[in-house]
């Protein structure tokens, strides 16, 4: 979807800009869906070479929120639908 992709590269640029207070575009998704649809659609979206690189950075995206929200690994698999280590 274009709009999306032009959202994605709005955020990005937004971060270029303003480093210090960085955007993710996964926290906007979370607001709608579920981190463990999140990671199915990236999935799916990294087999289509037109949207391989948008995939992936919502991917990047979703592991640094977990990061940053200091999410320990049995939440992160939690999250997904995995249950504990």
């Amino acid at each position: 979807n274009s709009d999306f992709t032009d959202w994605v590269k709005y955020v990005d640029d937004l971060n270029a800009k303003h480093p210090e207070e960085p955007k993710f575009v996964v926290r906007s998704l979370r607001k709608y869906f579920a981190d463990d649809y999140i990671l199915t659609m990236t999935q799916s979206a990294k087999s289509v070479e037109g949207t391989r690189g948008i995939a992936t950075k919502v991917e990047d995206d979703l592991l640094r929120v977990w990061l940053y929200s200091q999410k320990t690994p049995d939440d992160a698999l939690g999250a997904i639908g995995h249950g504990e280590l």
